[in-house]
């Protein structure tokens, strides 16, 4: 009887221990469950992440390609701005020379007593200029 009572007792202590590693086991999956979840929205946003550095490296690729094109067309304005200066200070030293020119013309001009010295230079000048004296 006692050894009735002894297998007894321990038939209810296994179905006690079968019933808390059940208990386990369905909280173990339940956490497992989860973690799977979680695992799943860790993937869903790693590839949300992706999708936004491919986007904004063609963002980027876009940018450096207009980038190089505004490089491209502020080297050609600066191209053209360094040829105007260059035609400007040649028309400057050609008008510099001819003013000088006209300088020492009327430096050597010599006046003689019937004549006038400001008609004289009206004269020159106007034939230069290619209008008439008046």
């Amino acid at each position: 009887m006692l050894q009735q009572k002894k297998a007894v007792i321990m038939q209810v202590e296994i179905k006690m221990i079968l019933q808390a590693l059940q208990e386990q086991i369905g909280r173990m999956d339940e956490k497992i469950w989860n973690v799977e979840g979680n695992v799943g929205n860790v993937e869903e946003k790693v590839e949300n992440i992706q999708q936004l550095l491919m986007k904004n490296e063609e963002w980027m690729g876009k940018i450096e390609a207009r980038a190089d094109i505004t490089e491209k067309k502020l080297g050609e304005m600066d191209y053209r701005l360094i040829i105007a200066d260059q035609t400007k200070e040649r028309k400057i030293i050609m008008l510099e020379m001819d003013k000088d020119d006209y300088y020492l013309r009327f430096q050597n001009t010599e006046e003689e007593k019937e004549e006038n010295v400001a008609d004289i230079m009206a004269e020159l000048l106007a034939e230069a200029l290619e209008v008439t004296k008046e």
